[in-house]
């Protein structure tokens, strides 16, 4: 069931790491998915690693706690760097770039490290553009998979 008033929803389909007992392999998560939460010319981040990270996009300081993050401001292309912080100590996690304009908007999507121990997380990154056809209630939208950060 979807929360009172939301008008627009994105699924997101997570695998477990072990299917639970009654068979079920995926994680659904849904999010408000209307210009009124996340609206353009910003980001918003998904953190369905199970890790808290903090960093940086650009100069701003950004903390990532599970689930859904608020929308920060995106202008042109920044760099982000992500650190998982264990035991006081912060352990250097990803480095990116986010390239948007203001008729664009995108969320930054954290999975579980490859392997358990790790604190790099799985990012993909998830543009929508708006178009031409905007007055139709249309966009282009597109997932960016080259410029999330690969496994080293």
């Amino acid at each position: 069931m979807l929360p009172p008033g939301v008008k627009q929803v994105m699924l997101l389909f997570f695998p477990k790491r072990q299917p639970a007992a009654d068979g079920l392999k995926y994680d659904v998560v849904v999010i408000e998915d209307s210009l009124e939460k996340v609206p353009l010319g910003m980001a918003v981040t998904l953190n369905a690693s199970g890790q808290n990270y903090e960093g940086r996009v650009g100069t701003v300081p950004i903390q990532i706690p599970p689930g859904q993050g608020v929308p920060f401001k995106v202008v042109g292309r920044v760099h982000t760097q992500l650190a998982a912080r264990v035991n006081g100590q912060a352990f250097r996690a990803a480095t990116f770039d986010l390239k948007l304009n203001a008729q664009q908007r995108a969320w930054v999507l954290l999975f579980p490290p490859y392997a358990i121990g790790e604190f790099q997380p799985q990012i993909r990154v998830l543009y929508e553009s708006q178009s031409s056809l905007r007055s139709s209630g249309q966009a282009d939208s597109f997932v960016d998979l080259a410029s999330a950060p690969t496994r080293e």
